[in-house]
């Protein structure tokens, strides 16, 4: 699975369905309403965390090479190697 892929279409659903039932005549409301969703305002950043009591697997720079994980992640997670 494509975690930041799924987040991606995870957000444009949830986007679809609040704007599916915003019908706001009133304009100054309608595009306030408008800017906070293009904004991001109805949904939190991604959060990624470590649960660092996890058994260790594979090292990172070995996923890396086998093609199992994208190279930007070494990176993001290199202060996190064991």
């Amino acid at each position: 699975m494509n975690i930041l892929k799924f987040h991606s279409n995870l957000i444009e659903n949830y986007r679809n369905y609040i704007t599916s039932f915003l019908n706001i005549k009133f304009p100054g409301i309608s595009e306030f309403v408008d800017k906070e969703i293009r904004n991001k305002k109805l949904w939190p950043e991604p959060l990624v965390q470590f649960n660092p009591t996890y058994l260790p697997g594979c090292e990172l720079k070995k996923l890396i090479s086998e093609g199992v994980l994208n190279p930007e992640l070494e990176k993001i997670f290199t202060a996190y190697e064991c």
